[in-house]
């Protein structure tokens, strides 16, 4: 019998009842699985982009690019939109100076 390879992100995006609290504490932090936040980890660097999968234990975003991440909320920012319509970057954390 062949080997049946599963695709490994439709696995991660699978909500069950265990994780659905964690999926949920995103609203804490004004977020939903289907905006788009960015950060980087040191300055000068790219910054790396990702849509934001449930908050862990630790009040780290979990975030799924080639493998999973654990993004700080600090470093974190939220794509939004402008008055006239063009790309804007909200911290994740309210308060934090950009």
């Amino acid at each position: 019998m062949p080997t049946v390879k599963r695709n490994q992100l439709a696995n991660a995006e699978r909500v069950t009842a265990k994780n659905a609290e964690r999926v949920a504490r995103l609203d804490e932090y004004g977020l939903c699985p289907e905006d788009t936040i960015r950060w980087h980890d040191a300055d000068g660097e790219n910054y790396e982009y990702a849509k934001p999968r449930y908050v862990n234990n630790d009040g780290s975003i979990a975030v799924y690019t080639t493998s999973w991440r654990a993004v700080t909320p600090e470093k974190a920012e939220k794509r939004g939109t402008g008055p006239r319509g063009g790309t804007t970057w909200e911290p994740v954390v309210p308060g934090r100076l950009v």
